[in-house]
């Protein structure tokens, strides 16, 4: 036993700390807990507070087995408590209310049953369960009715005639609290909440579980039926949820700002000197139709048949904005724009992010590459500040028109009646093009072929997959919105708005949108050449293999990088080997240089091509203008190197939520087609097969991707035996069953195995 020793006195060392030191740990919570806020800390920072600065692992250990033990005022966050060691604290007036709802649901059945059921319900929670009994048949007979207003699919009923008494709000709290996405630990509120649940007769046969909570809080109108509690999250903090104060004191800021012209703010070129006019150069700014903020347009600039600059014109806020201003600030606690539809939490202000894009008289920030346009080899590069004049705004499908990159026709799932209409591509933009222009475009497309494969000798992969895109009607986010959360009375909702999922099963990594993404990546890495050689600290996006797991790299070099194409793209789809991708090494922001090898970029790659919604792009634009002008470096190495984790960690959090809330309108999609056996059966394909990608032990469902839905969701098996029978990486045949919008997961049931990874059966 010599290995098990050291991990038995060391565990056994912490927990005789966390007792010696229990008044202490005891007492952090009102050290730290807020009135009405959630706040945050992590372990170390905790462990500080009780055993001072130069903390031994024993003392760290012990703090945090008291704060997980005590799930009641620490909530840990589940997914990242690991990375970021960070505790939830509840607030004071949150956890008044788990005590005295929790108080009120004993009283009111003293005595359960082995099936969890007491005696008949008492006191405050009688009424409250009266009220949602009625609310509850209410909202369901609303549902199935259509608008009595011509032309509206949905409308809401308020009901301030059955206003919330106090109670009622406490236990609406409670059950919220139910839903938090983080926890980590048991409490009180998992086991009670059935009770209140059940005592309703509303749910039989039904899970009493956090989808099922989640059902009945839009049910009683506490919540829209579309609610989206991604964005109730602690870690998002956005405004309007109760969730910080901070967030909410720069939502607050920025809508004064954005009451005033760009005039007014005061701001004034700090490049002017510098700027090159790029006077009648066509820049090309390709993006949805419906974008506002520009971030990006290039130029092809011709010096021969096999040569060619490539110019990056790039939106340039930081040229007016200072690291201290109060408008960058708020950048830095934003970090990023969050694309949440249909609600867009803005990184800059609309002043700044619309009127400093890349528009006609704009500023820019212009890094400039000229290439072999055979090859691709980068022959010579310059970065610096400019203005553009002559600007052609292009969609993606205008110029993979224009450059005859075909695309096949997107399977579209309508939920209503949201008419689907092909984008037009003869348009008065495409019109507008001269021949020069067109050959402009062709020039470019080749540069775009010669980059990738480039990139593809030096060890770049294309991951294929399926993938989709979801458009709702505008009716959404005029219907609802945060303050509906805290509204006196219920809110409940007539018919239900339209929605569409656009699923693209046959993707290519030769069309419009990589064209750009490529001219992206070429600037960023140009950004990461200069910044090298001018030895300018810079926030570099690296991921080097794992050679923790030489299997999983032998696997990778010798099974998956020969079967590329000469555009790195491999043969099989990423989710047949998603556990080699999961484990063959992770990306790292760093302040050294260092190589992106599934990128294809041994000289390193540094994002500076989104300053309008990226925070991270904005401090290398500071540090290259302050490089260019002479100027000390406003991110210094140590300034720069102690901000890293905090942007690691918040863009990874922003694209969880933003993947969280994609999942979730697929989910509601799908929960409203199978309330139309009709409709599902129409435009559910009868043929489904799911790729296992985690297998769990029976009976918690599966994990799987299924190909024809462009969705990930959990897999149904029958028993055991069959579920043993399936590992990761087989395919098998599947049937919807359920959407289960709480947990944003939509459910299969397994109908066999169609093949073995790598062997198909008969």
């Amino acid at each position: 036993m010599p290995l098990v020793r050291p991990v038995r006195d060391f565990l056994l060392e912490a927990r005789t700390l966390q007792s010696t030191y229990y008044k202490q740990l005891e007492g952090l919570y009102d050290r730290l807990a807020h009135e009405t806020e959630t706040r945050t800390i992590t372990t170390g920072e905790a462990a500080a507070m009780v055993f001072g600065p130069n903390l031994l692992k024993t003392e760290i250990y012990a703090t945090h087995l008291a704060l997980m033990g005590d799930g009641l005022r620490y909530v840990g966050d589940r997914g990242f408590h690991r990375i970021t060691q960070k505790f939830q604290i509840r607030s004071k007036k949150e956890l008044e209310m788990v005590d005295s709802v929790t108080e009120w649901v004993r009283k009111s059945s003293v005595v359960f049953d082995t099936r969890g059921v007491g005696s008949k319900v008492q006191g405050e929670m009688k009424e409250f369960v009266q009220k949602a009994r009625h609310l509850i048949d209410l909202s369901r007979s609303l549902r199935k009715a259509k608008s009595e207003t011509p032309g509206v699919t949905a409308e809401r009923v308020e009901l301030p005639e059955m206003k919330w008494t106090k109670a009622d709000r406490m236990f609406i709290d409670f059950l919220k609290a139910r839903m938090k996405a983080y926890g980590l630990q048991q409490t009180p509120i998992e086991g009670l909440v059935p009770y209140i649940l059940r005592q309703t007769n509303r749910y039989p046969g039904k899970h009493l579980d956090g989808s099922t909570t989640y059902d009945f809080l839009t049910e009683i109108g506490a919540y829209s039926p579309w609610e989206n509690v991604s964005l109730h999250q602690v870690g998002q903090a956005l405004p309007g949820y109760n969730t910080s104060q901070q967030a909410d004191a720069d939502e607050a800021y920025l809508l004064k700002v954005e009451e005033k012209p760009l005039e007014s703010l005061g701001l004034q070129d700090n490049l002017a000197s510098i700027r090159h006019d790029w006077g009648a150069a066509k820049v090309f700014c390709v993006d949805d139709a419906t974008a506002q903020e520009i971030d990006d347009g290039f130029s092809i600039e011709w010096v021969s048949k096999t040569e060619t600059w490539i110019h990056v014109h790039i939106a340039n806020p930081t040229g007016y904005l200072t690291p201290d201003h109060a408008i960058s600030k708020v950048a830095e606690n934003r970090m990023v724009t969050k694309y949440m539809h249909p609600l867009v939490f803005r990184m800059l202000p609309k002043p700044i992010s619309e009127n400093l894009g890349v528009s006609p008289g704009a500023p820019v920030f212009t890094i400039s590459t000229k290439i072999n346009n055979e090859t691709g080899e980068i022959l010579d590069y310059k970065v610096q500040p400019g203005k553009v004049n002559n600007v052609q705004r292009l969609t993606y499908d205008e110029l993979g028109h224009i450059l005859g990159m075909k695309r096949v026709a997107k399977k579209v799932i309508t939920v209503g009646d949201m008419p689907y209409t092909k984008p037009p591509l003869e348009t008065a933009n495409v019109a507008s093009l001269s021949k020069e222009d067109i050959s402009t475009l062709a020039l470019a497309k080749q540069c775009f072929l010669a980059l990738m494969k480039r990139r593809a000798k030096a060890g770049m992969i294309s991951l294929r997959n399926v993938v989709y895109e979801y458009k709702l009607s505008p009716e959404f986010g005029a219907l609802s919105s945060s303050a509906d959360l805290q509204s006196p009375f219920p809110i409940l909702y007539r018919g239900f708005p339209d929605m569409q999922l656009l699923i693209d099963q046959q993707p290519d990594v030769r069309g419009p949108g990589d064209l750009i993404a490529e001219f992206m990546i070429l600037a960023n890495t140009i950004v990461s050449k200069y910044a090298t050689e001018n030895n300018i600290p810079m926030p570099y996006r690296t991921l080097e293999y794992n050679r923790d797991r030489p299997e999983i790299v032998k696997y990778f070099a010798e099974e998956i990088m020969p079967t590329r194409d000469e555009f790195g793209l491999a043969e099989k789809s990423v989710i047949d080997d998603l556990n080699v991708y999961l484990l063959i090494g992770f990306s790292r922001l760093l302040i050294e240089p260092g190589p992106h090898r599934l990128l294809g970029l041994p000289e390193g790659y540094v994002k500076a091509t989104s300053p309008l919604r990226r925070y991270a792009d904005m401090v290398a634009h500071w540090n290259l203008q302050a490089h260019l002008l002479g100027q000390p470096l406003p991110f210094p190495k140590e300034k720069l190197a102690a901000l890293l984790p905090a942007i690691d960690m918040r863009e990874r959090m922003a694209n969880f939520g933003m993947n969280e809330t994609s999942r979730f309108w697929s989910t509601i999609a799908y929960h409203r087609l199978l309330a139309s056996p009709t409709e599902a059966k129409r435009q559910i394909p009868k043929k489904l097969t799911m790729t296992i990608t985690e297998r769990k032990l029976w009976p918690t469902p599966s994990v799987g991707f299924v190909q024809e839905l462009a969705v990930m969701a959990k897999v149904q098996f029958s028993g055991i035996k069959e579920a043993s029978a399936v590992e990761s990486g087989d395919k098998i045949a599947v049937t919807i069953e359920e959407a289960r919008l709480g947990e944003r997961v939509v459910i299969f049931k397994s109908q066999g195995i169609i093949a073995r990874r790598g062997l198909k059966l008969k």
